[in-house]
């Protein structure tokens, strides 16, 4: 065997084996290749699908019955036209407990408002307790506002965004209504974590 093809054999070994490694480089560039397309995929899925929750969470549904029962000034009872009862917390308001003073006037003046009238709700949430939480529209007016506006109920802060909420109860405030007429009202949601 003469040093040429030598030469030779040992050239074409090595042209094999980086051919070999080449498309061992190859195949492992392709799988990662369909990995990172996979992954990518499923985090666009996971993506459009975080996007569809969110606005979901914002889209608010009309519930549309009769008021039978108002449990204080913030919680109702509403039966549907299929006769299911949903137990309803009004949005925005936070009203005295009815231990509290003005707590049983609250429930008083939400029941003459809306008891046993047909009325509309914009859903926008169900609490930790099971309760739908919604704003209750009668003849076309807000009654969770109405309440406030009446000084039997306050803007609640931690939930509530909207500035009619929060103007409506400093007009109650300095007219001296409903809550207001005590020097020192206590907010339901001090009072609670007082007991």
């Amino acid at each position: 065997m003469n040093l040429a093809h030598l030469a030779s054999g040992l050239r074409i070994r090595i042209m094999f084996l980086i051919d070999r490694e080449s498309a061992k480089y190859s195949a492992l560039n392709y799988s990662k290749f369909i990995m990172i397309n996979e992954a990518s995929h499923r985090l666009g899925i996971l993506f459009l699908g975080g996007i569809v929750m969110a606005i979901l969470s914002t889209v608010t549904f009309g519930l549309e019955g009769q008021v039978v029962g108002v449990i204080d000034g913030d919680t109702i009872e509403l039966l549907d036209p299929y006769m299911k009862l949903h137990k309803i917390r009004l949005y925005c308001i936070d009203a005295p407990e009815k231990s509290m003073p003005f707590g049983q006037r609250a429930k008083q003046k939400l029941s003459e408002l809306i008891y046993s009238k047909d009325l509309s709700i914009n859903v926008t949430d169900t609490d930790r307790y099971g309760r739908e939480i919604g704003d209750l529209i009668l003849n076309g007016r807000s009654i969770n506002l109405e309440m406030v506006r009446s000084g039997f109920a306050w803007e609640y802060p931690k939930y509530c965004r909207d500035s009619a909420y929060w103007s409506a109860q400093n007009k109650a405030a300095a007219a001296r209504l409903g809550l207001w007429a005590d020097r020192d009202p206590i907010p339901p949601w001090e009072y609670r974590k007082r007991k």
